[in-house]
């Protein structure tokens, strides 16, 4: 990667990271240039994690937890085998059925 790229990849990085703290409305402006700027990040990603002899960029890792913690949050609990009356506060003893 040179750093032409290096430069464009971080600061694609950044952006998502930001769109990841502040996610941008769906279907609006900000939300296709977060989709722009994550597809560049993985395709470079994938270019530069392809070098055997090269470590994968760091913040990449911090990206990927984040995602995966956004799309875990989004799902509906019963995916994760929760059904009303099961969950957290059930399990810690508290009343939830009001």
């Amino acid at each position: 990667m040179n750093l032409e790229e290096r430069q464009a990849y971080e600061a694609d990085l950044q952006a998502v990271l930001d769109y990841l703290d502040h996610p941008p409305a769906p279907g609006s402006g900000e939300d296709r240039d977060f989709a722009e700027r994550m597809a560049r990040v993985q395709e470079l990603e994938s270019q530069y994690t392809a070098e055997p002899e090269a470590p994968p960029p760091a913040m990449a890792d911090q990206v990927r937890k984040r995602l995966d913690a956004l799309r875990a949050a989004s799902e509906p609990p019963e995916r994760h085998g929760l059904t009303e009356g099961h969950g957290l506060g059930p399990t810690l003893g508290m009343d939830v059925s009001h």
